[in-house]
């Protein structure tokens, strides 16, 4: 007998499939779909410098590494270290 296949990982209350884990550059969809906002949200948040993007060819892509950036600075909860 084989077990049901095992569900995407889930990071910071975020789904993100192994696929996406490996991308160097999402797109505006890949990030709406990840956070569960509508792309146009995301497009906006790039607009106005919140979450850092480069444009290709006339397509935005955000790096992977702006995006976990982006994740890091929205954190809440945290206990400071610092004194």
């Amino acid at each position: 007998m084989t077990s049901p296949p095992a569900s995407p990982p889930q990071e910071r209350g975020i789904l993100i499939t192994s696929y996406q884990k490996e991308k160097v550059f999402y797109t505006t969809d890949d990030i709406a779909d990840m956070l569960g906002f509508h792309a146009e949200t995301v497009r906006e948040w790039m607009r106005e410098g919140i979450i850092p993007a480069i444009k290709i060819r006339g397509r935005y892509r955000i790096r992977r590494e702006d995006f976990e950036r982006f994740l890091e600075e929205k954190k809440v909860g945290e206990k400071d270290s610092g004194a």
